[in-house]
């Protein structure tokens, strides 16, 4: 019976360690979607990089500047985000590492006061690293373009829809 315990522990640590880090994407999208600079910089390690943003302060300053007036978050009406999936998760010790897969749907107000929807589909390289607080990012970059903090891979744009659906 020991002999068994043994792997199944080992398999539910992984588990919970994918978890986790699937849970700091979601923590990352939701701080963007509430424009909270301070929540945002909490998911990174202190010495994390984010594209070519370096640091957990840079990082936080960074994000206040995306997320002022006149910025695209800035017009957010509503925004949702699907659960990330990271493919090819891996853990070794108190390192990890993913790439991670998302959708984002944003309804916002154009300059014009028109309201639309745009649709993006992104990719991260992500890294990870346990800290005293948990699993936080070492580092994200787009897949493609690691100066990039994520790729794009396609996205949709268009006004909203007028009057009764049905």
């Amino acid at each position: 019976m020991a002999e068994t315990d043994e792997p199944d522990n080992a398999r539910l640590r992984a588990m919970l360690d994918e978890w986790e880090c699937v849970k700091l994407q979601q923590e990352y999208w939701l701080a963007e979607t509430r424009q909270d600079p301070d929540r945002l910089a909490g998911v990174f390690t202190t010495d994390a990089t984010l594209g070519s943003v370096r640091g957990r302060e840079e990082i936080r300053g960074w994000a206040a500047s995306r997320m002022g007036p006149g910025s695209f978050l800035a017009s957010l009406l509503h925004r949702y985000s699907s659960p990330p999936v990271i493919a090819d998760f891996a853990v070794t010790g108190d390192t990890a590492r993913g790439t991670v897969y998302g959708l984002s749907i944003h309804h916002f107000r154009s300059p014009e006061g028109v309201e639309r929807v745009r649709i993006v589909s992104a990719g991260y390289d992500n890294r990870y690293q346990r800290t005293a607080d948990g699993w936080r990012i070492s580092s994200m970059h787009g897949i493609e373009n690691p100066d990039g903090i994520q790729d794009m891979h396609w996205r949709f744009e268009g006004d909203m829809a007028t009057g009764p659906l049905f």
